[in-house]
């Protein structure tokens, strides 16, 4: 026992060494796990020779030995450890919680295996042991009914069948009368030790909400136990929470809804509600509301389920809803609470009751409208919310806003009269008047904010409305936005409230083209200190990025009247360091300044005097710092610098051009001259000599963007571009995961046009892709790359380029790269080898059995690709990528079906006697696959396959 209680000690101090630690955790698992440790650690439980650390793992070791080898012992080892725990009991007043814990758990895991055949007096031996008197004694059998509870009871707790089975049991020999007796130490604890020992009370009362589940009804649902509960609650501040709790135990146990209507009902629980919350005094009554509001929540949802019920039998729910309609009121004043937690307890029956309205047609206007009018106040936010640096506590509120929304949905759902009227009318009760409220301090910026978003989330709720119809939508929702955009909402000062404005703006712009008048109230929000101009980097931000919103969905064309003050304002934000706006929120301008200068009412030469000259400073500056600036750099940190202030401008650039779709609209506007000078100019700084990865992603997104706005006259820049990315040495992995998609793109674009650009560059590519994926640590990266080639393969197949791999340059090389192409296949990246399967069965269409195909390409498929990819499909584990696997299958199916096609009998019979003898494949599988392939059905064979691949796992 000292060696024991010397590796306890040991784990529990961090002076020891790893291998001292180890040694201990070792010979601490060989004591659990041999046949007589358990003899051992009784006698050091027994001894207060040891701490109380050593002690607790005697008993973790005894509690092992039942609950995994109890049967082996024999009767008297078996006796010998439940004397020890008796015998223990009468200690329990000196032990700590831990133990007394620990030797609960113990003797529950006893009371599985003896009760009720081999120690059917369980119940008895133990109450026998309870001294009345003494609350320690209660203590611990209270806490052995809840370790009972979680072995037998607890629904968290998954369970094989044969467990189910057993707890079961064990629930009904209880029930033979240890439950009586049990319902009778209940209420004896509660009338002599709630006063004087309220913890032990508490735990008593725990009890009895878990047992109440599965327990007679009756044994706890009688009048004096009821007065007991009702007692507790408005006596005893410690145990009111509990007793609650128990009452709200008694309402979710399952019986006949008449039944549970008549006690509910008959205990007057909704009248109890009442009382008690409008009692409240002060901030510490909210645990007892959050409890009051549990139990509100649980007769509503059980009420709602009793009407049900009581309709799909054809029985009379009107005592059900009489009551349902009398708690629903109650609910809403909880709801009402200042506290939003207790309010969030009653959403549950909110979302319910609103359903049952719904499907039971229930007339209920005047509810629907308290309801309502209810969540849109709980949406506000407190005095002292601080929007400009959210912490826990807004975060928790923004995310009770959320679920409050849907019940704000769901009246919509039921009726959208009164859902719009009631809307509309609290929209219009805050912003009538609004400057004197404001001044008179009536309310303040929460109350705007609210109403503000109210009008958001009509938005949301019922869609994009055509304003200006006679509908009651579109009317309603011109209403609330007159009000909004009147412009009062700017005497708020609150970041809040402003982008909260410019949210509506941006999701109802259509009302702008309708009421235009009102666009000068809209841009002023938005380019004066409310939006662009604010100290705010968050609103700054928003704004930013709303406005491009703004003018992209809704305002190119409407806002060409007032360009040239829009332009103003923008211009000088775009400067490079501009103070208060980092490069996104620049990005989200110069796009603005694209759109709004791209619009069809800009005519041509408008649209090039606008962008020209911003673009120009821009290629400009990059060119500064190419030919001048890094040369005379010193130190890595310049050079830095300087790396990153051209990716700035080039991706300033790219945002520039975002308003411009084809090269008809560039050379429209004249912009074709400036963009391919900046491609050149942004091209060549791939070659600056250091830091080439800072600028590699702008360059990237703006040829991608120049292959959109410049089409085929980027490819003149090509060569040198590709060139400096696959140089010798300096081609990373990086750079070609972010350049292989652009040449994905280019050739998409461009087709047949990109084919001498191809087919110089085809093997330069190769060559480096499969460096990078050796030399690459990385897997991830690896596989990027890796599924990018095979992503360029795909592109030169599908859009009829394999010319250029037969070409006199590249030809001698294909053997070589599809063999290696086929070494890289990994089924465990089934989204790679789709692309792969895709690829070859291009090549096949294309090549095989073809005199102008690729010389020995048949015997490659037959000898190499077909027999590979049968192994990979039907030898592969899908788990977890099952979608993925089917439709990798599909793509094989349809492999199978070109080799048919294109090679005829030849490959079944190459199938039938070369490739299925020489990997053993079953007879009669193989024969329902030939007959599959010959059907030439996807469909079917890729089901054959299916069926195959998982009898041969199976």
């Amino acid at each position: 026992m000292d060696q024991f209680a010397e590796a306890v000690n040991v784990l529990l101090s961090p002076d020891y060494s790893e291998d001292t630690l180890a040694e201990a955790h070792q010979f601490l698992e060989d004591v659990k796990t041999s046949g007589d440790g358990w003899l051992t650690c009784a006698e050091g439980f027994c001894s207060e020779a040891f701490s109380e650390h050593v002690r607790f793992q005697c008993l973790v070791v005894l509690e092992l030995t039942v609950t995994e080898r109890y049967e082996t012992l024999d009767a008297q080892q078996q006796q010998s450890l439940k004397e020890l725990v008796l015998n223990w009991i009468g200690t329990a007043e000196s032990e700590t919680t831990a133990i007394r814990n620990k030797v609960a758990q113990l003797l529950a895991a006893i009371f599985i295996y003896e009760f009720p055949d081999i120690w059917p007096q369980f119940f008895d031996d133990i109450l026998s042991l309870i001294d009345v008197d003494a609350p320690a004694s209660f203590d611990f059998f209270f806490r052995l009914l809840k370790a009972i509870d979680e072995l037998v009871v607890d629904r968290a707790v998954t369970r094989s069948e044969d467990e189910l089975a057993r707890n079961t049991n064990l629930k009904d020999a209880m029930r033979q009368g240890a439950n009586a007796k049990l319902a009778e130490a209940w209420d004896h604890c509660l009338r002599n030790l709630a006063g004087s020992y309220p913890q032990v009370a508490g735990l008593c009362l725990e009890v009895v909400a878990l047992f109440i589940a599965w327990i007679d009804a009756d044994l706890v649902v009688n009048e004096p136990f009821m007065a007991l509960l009702f007692e507790l609650c408005q006596s005893s501040r410690q145990l009111r929470v509990l007793s609650c709790n128990c009452f709200q135990a008694i309402v979710s146990k399952g019986m006949d809804p008449d039944v549970k209507t008549d006690l509910i009902q008959s205990l007057e629980l909704v009248q109890f509600i009442e009382a008690q919350f409008s009692s409240m005094e002060d901030d510490e009554e909210n645990e007892y509301s959050i409890a009051l509001a549990k139990l509100a929540n649980q007769i509503g949802v059980d009420l709602v389920e009793a009407v049900r019920q009581l309709g799909a039998s054809q029985r009379d729910p009107t005592s059900s809803i009489e009551t349902l309609s009398r708690v629903f009121d109650t609910a809403v004043g909880l709801m009402q609470s200042e506290w939003d937690d207790v309010s969030e307890e009653i959403l549950p029956f909110a979302q319910e009751y609103l359903h049952l309205v719904k499907h039971e047609h229930i007339e209920d206007e005047a509810r629907l409208r308290a309801l309502l009018l209810t969540v849109i106040a709980k949406m506000r936010f407190d005095n002292d919310f601080n929007y400009d640096n959210q912490d826990v506590d807004e975060n928790d509120f923004l995310e009770f806003r959320k679920n409050l929304k849907v019940i704000f949905d769901n009246v919509w759902g039921i009726s959208e009269s009164i859902f719009l009227q009631t809307c509309l009318l609290f929209v219009e009760d805050t912003f009538t008047d609004l400057p004197d409220k404001l001044e008179q301090r009536s309310i303040n910026f929460a109350d705007v904010e609210l109403a503000l978003h109210v009008i958001f989330l009509m938005g949301e709720t019922v869609g994009r409305p055509t304003f200006g119809e006679a509908d009651d939508v579109s009317q309603t929702m011109t209403g609330v936005m007159h009000l909004a955009s009147e412009g009062s909402f700017g005497l708020v000062e609150s970041n809040a409230v402003n982008v909260k404005f410019f949210e509506i703006c941006v999701r109802s712009g259509a009302y702008f083209k309708v009421h235009p008048d009102r666009l000068p109230t809209v841009l002023g929000a938005f380019l004066g200190d409310s939006g662009l101009g604010s100290t705010s980097t968050h609103v700054r931000a928003r704004s930013s990025y709303q406005f491009l919103r703004f003018v992209r969905e809704h305002g190119r064309t409407l806002l060409y009247p007032y360009l040239e003050d829009i332009l103003s304002v923008l211009h000088p934000l775009l400067e490079f360091g501009c103070e208060g706006f980092d490069l996104q929120d620049q990005q989200w301008i110069a796009e603005t300044v694209s759109q709004l200068a791209t619009s069809e009412a800009v005519p041509g030469h408008d649209q090039r005097t606008i962008l020209e000259p911003l673009i120009a400073g821009l290629v400009d500056k990059v060119t500064e710092i190419q030919t001048e600036h890094f040369a005379a750099a010193t130190t890595a940190e310049e050079m830095l610098e300087l790396a990153n202030a051209m990716s700035y401008f080039i991706s300033l650039t790219t945002s520039m051009t975002k308003g411009l779709a084809s090269f008809q609209k560039v050379a429209g506007a004249g912009l074709d001259e400036i963009l391919g000078r900046a491609l050149h100019v942004y091209m060549g700084c791939l070659q600056i000599p250091v830091h080439k990865n800072v600028v590699q992603g702008a360059v990237r997104v703006y040829l991608h963007r120049m292959i959109v706005c410049l089409g085929e006259h980027v490819l003149p820049i090509m060569p040198e571009a590709l060139g400096a990315i696959l140089e010798d040495g300096e081609c990373t992995t990086e750079s070609l995961m972010q350049f292989i998609p652009v040449i994905c793109q280019m050739i998409t674009k461009l087709k047949q046009k990109v084919s001498p650009l191809m087919n110089d560059f085809f093997i330069p590519l190769t060559r480096a892709t499969f460096g990078s994926i050796e030399s690459e640590q990385d897997q991830a990266d690896s596989l990027q790359v890796k599924r990018a080639y095979f992503e360029f393969l795909k592109m030169i197949t599908v859009h009829n380029l394999t010319d250029v791999l037969l070409s006199e340059t590249n030809a001698p090389h294909i053997p070589e790269v599809l063999g290696r192409v086929l070494e890289m296949s990994d089924m465990s990246d089934m989204k790679g080898e789709r692309i792969l399967v895709g690829v070859f069965k291009q090549l096949i269409n294309s090549w095989f059995a073809q005199d102008s195909g690729l010389e020995g390409f048949t015997d490659f498929v037959l000898g190499e690709v077909v027999p590979h990819f049968f192994q990979c499909v039907l030898h592969s584990d899908a788990e977890g990528e099952e979608a993925w696997y089917h439709l990798l299958l599909g793509e094989f199916a349809d492999v199978l079906i070109a080799v048919f096609r294109n090679g005829g009998p030849s490959f079944l019979e190459y199938l039938q006697t070369t490739y299925f003898p020489s990997v053993e494949f079953p007879p009669h599988e193989a024969e329902t696959i030939l007959e599959l392939i010959e059907r030439s059905d996807t469909k079917v064979l890729k089901q054959g396959l299916v069926g195959f691949a998982k009898r041969l796992r199976s």
